[in-house]
């Protein structure tokens, strides 16, 4: 973990509560706060030996960056690796610079910068760096869960070609690390390490993180809402672990959208979008108590400001239906059904009436009402025929063949 948020530590304990006897290890800058919590602290590298690690890290990144490291002074080097304290991001960023900075000149610039290490050779690599690198790096900032150069280009406006000029020059830098953990040949992604991240944020004033903050939502909202329909489909095992890796952007999405401080409709409303997409993540892999927690969340919001759309709210309670039935909470589901659909038939939503009663549906099957049940997915099937909503359609005659089949009408369960 980037850093000890309270969503890590409760999916953590989500995930011992589900798993008692498995041990999870973690790395992350601080104590997380769980219980039966093991820590080990892991120090900088070694400094004063004549083959300290932290030189050999030095001079390694930097022959990668371009430089000559035998043109590097060996005395400029160790004091350097002295002036850095061994931390590795740091060497590593100012290895990159090394490619395009003599190392006497970096060692002057940095004893004058008043901040503390190392975010005074990211500060000195973000002054040295071209606008355009600037502005790839400021987007990249707001994915945490990282992003691909498409991602980039939408937020930037920029040309394919410059952005990926420019992430080549933020990798060989290291200012940005490639991500191996896709699990896709065609997929690739990248992020920033997290202090590199904190200090390009840093750079923002809070009108110009919200204006991007607002764009990287639309981003991510472009890009996950199509997946949505595809994750019934044979398609399927692709889509959903294609979403899984914007788990962390989409999270970020609606936190954005659900804080308090912001009132207005317009973040309210992109964050729970972005809960919907997620949801279809989080339903299938989990941690299951931080999806319920996030649709509570959003609901209460939705209750306190003006202007949401009714049609997301019925899409949310529809969704925490879902998720009460899963765990068998039959009552609270029938309820979150009951209220989406009166929403929905007030504001004339037809796809959320079919759906809330598609859901209706499959709880009375569940607890053995196989009359009611059949009436209520009757209904949902002629509203989705009536408004041409063929997937929704499709589920509801599929659950109606699953209850005749399970009563014996095994002709009729095959036709449906």
């Amino acid at each position: 973990f980037n850093n000890t948020a309270p969503e890590f530590r409760q999916a953590v304990e989500a995930w011992c509560q589900m798993a008692p006897n498995a041990r999870f290890l973690i790395t992350a800058p601080g104590r997380l706060g769980v219980h039966s919590e093991v820590v080990y602290r892991l120090s900088n590298l070694d400094i004063e030996e004549a083959d300290a690690p932290a030189l050999d890290l030095l001079l390694t990144r930097a022959s990668a960056a371009g430089a000559d490291p035998a043109s590097l002074d060996p005395t400029v080097a160790r004091a350097l690796v002295r002036e850095l304290d061994g931390v590795p991001l740091a060497l590593e960023v100012t290895a990159g610079l090394l490619s395009t900075v003599p190392g006497i000149e970096i060692l002057g610039l940095l004893r004058e910068m008043p901040e503390d290490f190392p975010l005074r050779v990211i500060g000195l690599a973000w002054s040295r760096a071209s606008p355009s690198h600037q502005s790839v790096l400021a987007a990249g900032a707001m994915f945490p869960g990282g992003f691909g150069g498409w991602d980039i280009e939408a937020v930037t406006g920029m040309a394919t070609d410059d952005v990926e000029d420019a992430i080549s020059a933020c990798l060989r830098h290291y200012l940005m690390v490639p991500l191996d953990d896709t699990g896709m040949d065609d997929v690739h992604r990248y992020r920033l390490p997290e202090r590199i991240r904190t200090l390009v944020l840093g750079t923002l004033d809070e009108a110009a993180i919200q204006e991007r903050m607002l764009r990287f939502a639309e981003v991510m909202l472009a890009l996950c809402e199509p997946w949505q329909g595809r994750v019934y489909s044979r398609e399927a095992p692709e889509t959903i672990a294609r979403m899984a890796l914007e788990t962390r952007n989409l999270m970020e999405v609606v936190k954005f959208g659900l804080t308090e401080r912001r009132s207005s409709p317009e973040a309210l409303n992109l964050g729970l979008r972005a809960l919907l997409c997620l949801q279809t993540v989080l339903l299938r892999m989990g941690p299951f108590d931080l999806l319920v927690r996030l649709l509570d969340r959003a609901l209460s919001r939705c209750d306190a400001v003006l202007g949401t759309d009714p049609v997301l709210q019925v899409r949310v309670l529809h969704a925490r239906g879902e998720a009460h039935r899963e765990r068998g909470e039959m009552r609270k589901a029938a309820a979150d059904y009951r209220r989406g659909r009166a929403i929905a038939e007030r504001w004339t939503d037809l796809e959320g009436v079919g759906m809330c009663l598609t859901g209706r549906g499959l709880l009375e099957y569940a607890e053995g009402a196989h009359g009611p049940a059949e009436r209520l997915l009757d209904q949902a099937v002629q509203l989705f025929r009536t408004i041409g909503q063929e997937r929704w359609r499709g589920l509801a005659i599929g659950s109606l063949g699953v209850i005749c089949l399970s009563v014996g009408r095994f002709d009729e369960a095959e036709g449906r």
